[in-house]
């Protein structure tokens, strides 16, 4: 269950002609010109806008609303918080503004 506050990653789909280190699934184009991929998003839950959509913040304080039943999304298990704890962003405890942008603390 994703809740307010939950680590979630984001399998997102990219192309273009060099993959960076951390694509996975790496497959040519038709013609050869680029590459499919995927990459993992590291990001927390911040606000539930409706039953089925929330807010997430990403690593640099942006906000996206992204519907629950999103194939490309999950919430992090231990294992991913143990080895990918780091990429996650890190939200500031008891701090007197309210807005998620200005409680992370970019990496």
């Amino acid at each position: 269950m994703i809740e307010v506050g939950s680590r979630v990653i984001y399998r997102k789909t990219k192309h273009s002609r060099k993959p960076g280190p951390r694509a996975g699934a790496i497959s040519p184009s038709k013609h050869g010109d680029s590459y499919g991929y995927f990459v993992d998003k590291y990001w927390v839950v911040v606000e539930r806008k409706a039953p089925n959509k929330f807010v997430v913040l990403t690593r640099r304080g942006k906000r996206l609303t992204l519907d629950a039943d999103d194939p490309n999304l999950r919430p992090a298990n231990l294992l991913d918080r143990l080895l990918h704890g780091k990429r996650f962003p890190r939200i500031k405890a008891g701090c007197n503004d309210s807005s998620p942008e200005k409680e992370a603390l970019l990496q």
